[in-house]
C-alpha cells in the first residue's frame, strides 16, 4: 500500500490531476509493484501568491525606473501554461498601459527529454520511447486548455525525437532574436510559442525556427550568426543563472519589480496578479513616496 501527499501550487481548477494520478500510480506499480487500487493520493491546494525578494538578489536592472512596473516572465517557448496565461498578460498590459514593461527570461524547461520519461519509456529504443512520451505530453497540453480557455492543437504532436531531445533550441532562438532585433523579439517569442502549441510544429527543428524568423521579419543571417557563434548560448546561460539565483523550480514564474521592491510569484489568476501589484505599489509608495495610479480595470481585450 502507498500513501502519497501532493502539494500543488496555484492550480485551483485542479487541471491535470487525473493525468497526474494515473502517472503516479502507474510508476508505483512498475517500480514498486504496488497496484493502483492500493495507492492513495491526497492533494493539498496551495493558493497562488507571492514572496518578497530583494532587488539585489533579483538582479537589479540598470534601466529600471521608479515610475514603471517591470514584470519579468520566466518561461520556455514550448510552454502551454505561458500560452494559456496570455490573456492575463494582455489584461495587465491594458490596465497598466504605459506603466508596465514585460521582460522574458529563458528558463529551459526540458534539458533532456529522458528527465521526464517513465522507466518503461526509457527502456524502449530511443525513438519509440520518445514517441510514447510525446503522446503523454500531448495529453498534458490538452489538459491545460481549461486554465485560460485558449485552444491547443496536438494533432500529430512530435516536438521531440531521438535527434531533438531538448527545448534548448527554442530558448537559444529567443536569445538570438533578442540580440538581432530587440524590438521584434517578444513578437518572435509569441509566434514561436503559437507554432508549438497551436500550430503543432516541431519547433525543436532549426528549419522550423527559421520559418518563424522569416514570419516575424527578423534578418536571418544575423539571427543565424548569433544562434551559432556562442553569443546566444552565453546569453541563455545568464538567464539560467538568474533563474537559479531566485530558487525558481517550476514555470512559468513572475518577478514583479517597482522601485527597490520586488515580488516573486506564480499564478494563473488575473486577480492574484492585480492584488500583488497593488501590494507592491502600496509598499513602495509608503516607503519612498512614489505614486503609480493604476487605470480603472475594464473588460479584458479581445483576442
Amino acid at each position: 500500500m502507498a500513501y502519497i501527499e501532493a502539494s500543488v501550487f496555484g492550480n485551483e481548477s485542479h487541471a491535470g490531476y487525473p493525468a497526474f494520478s494515473a502517472e503516479v500510480t502507474s510508476t508505483l506499480q512498475n517500480v514498486l509493484g504496488i497496484v493502483p487500487e492500493d495507492c492513495y493520493i491526497k492533494y493539498e491546494d496551495i493558493t497562488a501568491g507571492a514572496v518578497a525578494v530583494s532587488t539585489s538578489t533579483a538582479k537589479c536592472f540598470g534601466d529600471a525606473m521608479k515610475d514603471k512596473l517591470i514584470l519579468t516572465v520566466f518561461t520556455d517557448p514550448m510552454m502551454g501554461l505561458s500560452y494559456e496565461s496570455e490573456p492575463i498578460m494582455d489584461r495587465l498590459a491594458t490596465r497598466y498601459a504605459g506603466q508596465i514593461e514585460f521582460r522574458y527570461v529563458m528558463a529551459l524547461l526540458v534539458r533532456d527529454v529522458s528527465d521526464f520519461m517513465l522507466p518503461e519509456e526509457r527502456d524502449m529504443d530511443p525513438e519509440s520511447g520518445i514517441r510514447c512520451y510525446c503522446r503523454r505530453l500531448a495529453l498534458i497540453y490538452k489538459n491545460e486548455e481549461s486554465i485560460g480557455g485558449l485552444p491547443i492543437n496536438m494533432d500529430g504532436f512530435c516536438l521531440f525525437d531521438s535527434e531533438h531531445r531538448s527545448s534548448r533550441p527554442l530558448n537559444l532562438a529567443y536569445k538570438a532574436a533578442q540580440m538581432t532585433e530587440p524590438a521584434k523579439a517578444d513578437v518572435f517569442l509569441t509566434e514561436l510559442r503559437h507554432a508549438t502549441v497551436l500550430g503543432c510544429r516541431p519547433t525543436t527543428h532549426f528549419d522550423e525556427i527559421l520559418r518563424v524568423v522569416c514570419k516575424v521579419g527578423i534578418p536571418e543571417d544575423t539571427f543565424v550568426r548569433h544562434y551559432q557563434d556562442g553569443s546566444a548560448e552565453a546569453a541563455l546561460e545568464e538567464d539560467l543563472a538568474f533563474t537559479r539565483s531566485l530558487g525558481i523550480r517550476s514555470l512559468p514564474a513572475y518577478l514583479t519589480q517597482y522601485g527597490d521592491d520586488a515580488l516573486l510569484m506564480q499564478s494563473f489568476d488575473y486577480h492574484v496578479f492585480e492584488d500583488n501589484i497593488t501590494r507592491l505599489l502600496d509598499h513602495t509608495r509608503k516607503n519612498n513616496g512614489c505614486v503609480l495610479a493604476p487605470e480603472p480595470c475594464g473588460k479584458p481585450p479581445r483576442r
